[in-house]
């Protein structure tokens, strides 16, 4: 399991500025790092991902960048907080490794409320960390309860994925898994049916590359090594 280093990397996660950050200047007119990224994340509104693609491939080198992102997707902006967990989830879906020194961030990040544009990108993204077993536990009861009392509709179908990735690696949480797609495949709203109908098609196995499990069926590699799948069937 990989060591978390949130402590020792001086995030400040709630309530604004990460101490060390603005003092840690570029040579870009002299800003920080935080200032730096959050202008290139603002502007617009939530119907678009800003320039989220460009700091998530800067994300990919550079560690700083991880740090800084961490901050903002936890913070009280609304608009920086979803581009920061979208940024943040693509890097880690091409180099799922940069999640490792947040690692409890991450996981104790659900303890509370989120926009929806950060919740479903916690969702993608928690299957990635090497969880121990009270934060699987936790992650598992936290996925569920989204599935069935989040608003949005693309919460819910990332909550199930995530559900079935966790409970692929962690058996014990297996029921909870099938029960969530027993739900799903009965479900009123065609999203959460469908997601469903192409998890139960194509389940997600243990040894899924770590930067698939938080992802939904069609965009797998479909590159397993052969272990036969026992999630997400519900009996």
């Amino acid at each position: 399991m990989a060591p978390d280093n949130s402590r020792r990397t001086g995030l400040r996660l709630e309530s604004g500025p990460v101490p060390g950050l603005l003092r840690e200047k570029q040579a870009m007119g002299g800003k920080s790092d935080l200032v730096a990224i959050r202008d290139r994340l603002s502007g617009g509104d939530l119907s678009s991902i800003g320039r989220a693609n460009a700091v998530a491939r800067r994300a990919r080198r550079e560690p700083k960048t991880v740090r800084v992102l961490v901050a903002l997707m936890l913070g009280q902006d609304r608009l920086i907080a979803a581009r920061a967990a979208d940024a943040l989830e693509k890097a880690s879906m091409a180099a799922p490794g940069i999640l490792d020194p947040y690692r409890v961030t991450l996981a104790t990040a659900i303890r509370r409320d989120r926009p929806p544009e950060v919740e479903w990108h916690l969702c993608q993204m928690l299957p990635r960390l090497d969880l121990d077993g009270a934060e699987a536990r936790r992650a598992i009861e936290w996925l569920a309860g989204r599935f069935r009392d989040a608003e949005s509709r693309i919460v819910k179908a990332e909550a199930l994925t995530a559900a079935c990735a966790i409970a692929a690696r962690y058996p014990r949480h297996a029921g909870t898994a099938d029960a969530l797609m027993a739900e799903a495949l009965q479900s009123d709203i065609p999203a959460v049916r469908a997601r469903a109908r192409k998890l139960k098609a194509r389940p997600i196995t243990p040894d899924a590359p770590r930067q698939e499990r938080g992802l939904e069926p069609r965009q797998r590699s479909g590159k397993q090594r052969g272990t036969k799948p026992r999630l997400c069937n519900p009996r």
